[in-house]
């Protein structure tokens, strides 16, 4: 199943501070993997973004103007480097929430995590509701 126009509904919440976003995208899906993608322009910055949902995890990854790849999965913690604008900084991610819901003309994901500086001494807590209409 292919659909190369979507609405793509995204509420973010890091340190409780919450922010809504709405994209036009494709998607399709591969197996019992969900594929979203989708362009992020904010401002002067433009990064293609896409989404790999499946049944336990998720990975996402952004090109352009940031760069990461971030692989939520409640059953393992994981490295992520993010880069903007040539500044990288590293982060351990912990999944404490991962569910993907399939429907009859959407799917959801929620997520909440956590990202911890790599030496430790800071703790970022967010978590997204991404749904994606057919």
């Amino acid at each position: 199943m292919e659909h190369t126009d979507v609405l793509i509904s995204l509420e973010s919440s890091l340190n409780q501070e919450i922010s809504s976003y709405v994209y036009q995208g494709s998607y399709r899906k591969k197996g019992n993997i969900h594929c979203i993608t989708y362009t992020d322009s904010q401002e002067d910055t433009v990064t293609k973004v896409r989404i790999d949902a499946g049944p336990k995890s998720m990975v996402l990854v952004r090109a352009g103007s940031i760069r990461t790849r971030m692989q939520y999965d409640p059953s393992a913690e994981t490295s992520v480097t993010y880069d903007f604008g040539g500044f990288q900084t590293a982060f351990i991610l912990h999944t404490d929430r991962y569910e993907l819901k399939v429907l009859e003309n959407s799917i959801e994901v929620h997520l909440s995590y956590s990202l911890r500086e790599i030496d430790g001494t800071a703790v970022t807590k967010a978590s997204q509701h991404l749904t994606v209409r057919f």
